[in-house]
């Protein structure tokens, strides 16, 4: 079940830019909050047609970017062409251990990339807004 909240906020979003939560939008949004895995827009794009949702690339690359803007997902590249996103609402800020073999991802937090972090701002006196942390490797099923 989606959190209604996650539609309102999104809704408030776009009403602040003046544009309109069409069907169109807030389909991608639900199905977007219905999820837990990173997917990418082909991804939502085939799951919405198999859904008999006829949304085009368009609306949802574009839709993509309003959610990205509004804070409620986050977009990474993993593999250097495609754009991947996640929801983002109220999850601490992690870092991803990509699979080479079979693609598979991890998400993990530690701490001490917070402190690095704030070392980083503290020596350069800069502000950092956004980060990735991405690690390339082998999982434990592809190593074995």
């Amino acid at each position: 079940m989606i959190d209604m909240d996650i539609i309102d906020k999104f809704t408030g979003f776009l009403h602040r830019k003046d544009l309109r939560a069409t069907p169109e939008r807030m389909i991608i949004a639900r199905e977007i909050f219905l999820t837990d895995t990173h997917f990418n827009a082909e991804d939502l794009y085939i799951h919405l047609h198999n859904k008999n949702h006829k949304i085009s690339r368009a609306t949802i690359y574009r839709t993509l970017e309003l959610l990205v803007n509004s804070g409620l997902i986050r977009r990474t590249v993993f593999d250097h062409h495609t754009a991947s996103f996640e929801k983002y609402l109220d999850k601490q800020d992690h870092g991803h251990f990509i699979c080479t073999q079979c693609g598979k991802i991890i998400e993990f937090f530690d701490q001490r990339l917070e402190l690095i972090h704030q070392a980083l701002e503290k020596k350069y006196t800069v502000t950092i807004n956004n980060h990735t942390h991405q690690i390339y490797g082998k999982c434990k099923d592809c190593t074995g």
